[in-house]
């Protein structure tokens, strides 16, 4: 059995319901595997009803995706004219769903240190960018965040090194 409301404010003050064990979730309704949109929300409360007793439910939401932002060093501004950063939540790079768990900071969102929200499973990321001295394109770094939580943020400090008098780069990521 389940009953659905659409809002809190939908929901009558007194819900009637035979004697049982019962749930009650809530929910962000519009809770994405990857958005810019913001943090989203759950919670859930098991609670029992006794005939002829008001039963009093507390339920506390909290936040249940992963928050991901990222800090660039100067160096790494200055060494890079132009720079993406693709963070994803699917499986792999090549699964069907990547379109819909993926997010991409361009130069600009990053300069803004916007930050993205992700379903909790690992995160995949991959950061490129082209060199500001000849605007050819540095090596792309592949990396994984294979352990994230509901409530984690992952504050991602980016650095990057000139490797030699080749101007070969070397991005840092801790």
């Amino acid at each position: 059995w389940q009953r659905k409301f659409d809002r809190f404010g939908d929901m009558p003050q007194v819900l009637t319901l035979p004697e049982d064990r019962y749930t009650i979730t809530a929910y962000s309704p519009d809770a994405k595997d990857a958005t810019f949109s913001g943090p989203s929300y759950r919670g859930s409360a098991d609670f029992t009803i006794v005939a002829g007793n008001v039963t009093p439910v507390t339920l506390q939401c909290s936040i249940s995706n992963v928050k991901v932002s990222f800090n660039l060093s100067e160096d790494f501004k200055k060494e890079l004219s132009n720079y993406e950063i693709q963070v994803t939540n699917a499986t792999s790079w090549d699964a069907d769903d990547v379109a819909e768990k993926t997010l991409i900071w361009h130069k600009e969102d990053l300069d803004q240190k916007k930050p993205g929200y992700f379903t909790a499973a690992p995160l995949y990321f991959r950061i490129s960018g082209y060199r500001a001295i000849d605007s050819k394109p540095i090596e792309t770094k592949e990396g994984v965040i294979g352990t994230v939580a509901p409530k984690d943020h992952w504050s991602l400090n980016l650095g990057i090194a000139i490797m030699g008098k080749a101007g070969g780069f070397e991005i840092t990521l801790d």
